[in-house]
This record gives structure tokens, sequence and C-alpha cells, in this order.
């Protein structure tokens, strides 16, 4: 069994913004999201998430995700030994 590990940062997203719009998005889950798993860092600039295991999407995701808080999405994700990094 490999490794399965997303992150997004969010440039100019405060983290009760991230939070609220991960629970909408885990309530109606297509992405296997579950909002009480997930950590949450906040920065002077942004946000970053780290998701829990198990959740899918990846572009569609980070593209959800951009639409919702209406800032630029960067996801990095590793599958197995594959690193991915998508900007929306």
């Amino acid at each position: 069994m490999g490794l399965f590990l997303q992150t997004a940062i969010i440039q100019n997203c405060r983290q009760n913004e991230a939070e609220r719009v991960i629970r909408e998005l885990a309530y109606n889950s297509r992405f296997g999201l579950m909002a009480e798993e997930c950590d949450y860092m906040e920065f002077d600039k942004g946000v970053s998430i780290l998701f829990n295991d198990h959740c899918i999407g990846y572009e569609k995701l980070a593209e959800t995700l951009s639409k919702e808080v209406k800032q630029p999405v960067m996801l990095l994700y590793i599958y197995d030994e594959f690193l991915g990094i998508l900007f929306i």
C-alpha cells in the first residue's frame, strides 16, 4: 500500500472560511471529504488544508474549492510515488 496525500494552499483565505467551505463540500461530498478529519494551518497570506485519507477528486476538488472561496487554489498530492501539483 502506497502513500496518498492531498494538501491545498489557498491564497487570501482565512481558516474559518476554508473550514466552512470544506464542511459544505463534505456534506454533499462526491470527493470523499470528512471535514472533521481535515487539518488546517493559517498563515498571514492564506491557509493550507491537509485533506483526510481517502479523499479523492484532485483537479475537480481544486476547481470546486477555488470557486467557493473565490481565490486561487494550489493542490499538491502524492499518489504512491507520483507527485502532482495543480494550480487553479
